[in-house]
């Protein structure tokens, strides 16, 4: 391959990545949070606080505390607060617009 033959498969493959990149984050219909207020987001919400609970149940283990909907890095998420009494106590984030899990934050350590 020639010099200029891998330059344009290089470009070539670099614009793929990110124009997959945005479809794929536009079918993940993820809710960014950006251009909304505080008190849109239960109506911007696809997903129950109840399902955001079973899932984030599925990944730390424990008595649910409490369920917060809010913006985590400019996407709505719901932040699950699950107490664990071997672990301590464990942020779970679960997209709001997906229903996926995002993180599990272990904040109290025992």
């Amino acid at each position: 391959m020639s010099r200029r033959s891998l330059s344009l498969f290089s470009i070539l493959l670099l614009f793929t990545g990110f124009s997959s990149f945005s479809l794929h984050a536009a079918a993940n219909s993820s809710i960014f949070t950006a251009h909304h207020g505080v008190s849109e987001y239960p109506k911007l919400s696809k997903v129950s606080p109840l399902q955001a609970m079973r899932v984030a149940s599925e990944f730390a283990k424990g008595d649910i505390h409490s369920v917060a909907l809010l913006s985590e890095r400019g996407i709505l998420t719901y932040e699950v607060d699950i107490v664990s009494p071997k672990s301590g106590l464990h942020e779970v984030g679960i997209d709001a617009g997906t229903g996926r899990f995002l993180y599990n934050k272990l904040r109290n350590p025992n």
